[in-house]
């Protein structure tokens, strides 16, 4: 049994093996809630992974788990000197509002915090 919600007005409908057209109700699209829940669910494992990897900039535990990753810096930032690489390092090992500017899937893997500087 599968579970459908449609788009348009809401409604779920449940369905064994066939997935409907359409909504039983309005017609509209409709899409598959399971695996949107597993999607989002997944998402949300993803994005505690990343902060907690975020924390720490290198290899961490994580539930029982070693994650590992890779801290790239850009050109941009080193050429401010390393007195900035530092902050803006501190910056997003501390800054507990990553937001994902890409869409609100749960993943937190993009940011952009505002690192003090003097020009």
């Amino acid at each position: 049994m599968t579970r459908y919600q449609c788009i348009s007005c809401e409604a779920t409908q449940i369905t064994a093996g066939i997935r409907p057209d359409a909504c039983r109700h309005c017609a509209g699209p409709v899409f598959d809630l399971d695996r949107y829940e597993a999607a989002l669910a997944e998402a949300r494992i993803i994005g505690a992974q990343n902060d907690a990897f975020r924390a720490a900039l290198g290899q961490t535990e994580w539930q029982g788990e070693t994650l590992r990753g890779r801290v790239v810096v850009t050109r941009g930032i080193v050429a401010r000197g390393p007195d900035f690489v530092d902050a803006a390092l501190d910056r997003v090992r501390t800054d507990a509002a990553v937001m994902d500017d890409h869409g609100t899937d749960g993943v937190r893997s993009f940011g952009m915090p505002d690192v003090p500087h003097g020009d």
